[in-house]
């Protein structure tokens, strides 16, 4: 029985699958020719990618707090403070 994802009734799960289709066509399909199979929206919706999402989010943000520590560390010197007292 060959069903396509469209016509699962379960929104979540079509998602899901399609995701991990997705993942695992990567492994050895063009980019181009995944996006022609699998429809982005459904993809979008699957837990495995809101989580992948939520991880780079929560990357940049540490990324962008270590960068503004590191730059008011760098202020604080040019303005005479030691590195010790930095410390």
């Amino acid at each position: 029985m060959s069903r396509k994802i469209e016509e699962m009734g379960d929104r979540r799960v079509r998602a899901n699958i399609a995701a991990a289709s997705a993942v695992l066509a990567g492994l050895v399909l063009e980019k181009q020719l995944i996006q022609t199979i699998l429809r982005r929206d459904i993809m979008r919706e699957s837990v495995i990618y809101q989580e992948i999402l939520a991880e780079g989010f929560e990357e940049g943000r540490q990324e962008g707090r270590q960068e503004a520590m590191e730059e008011v560390a760098v202020n604080l010197l040019r303005s005479g403070m030691t590195p010790e007292s930095l410390a």
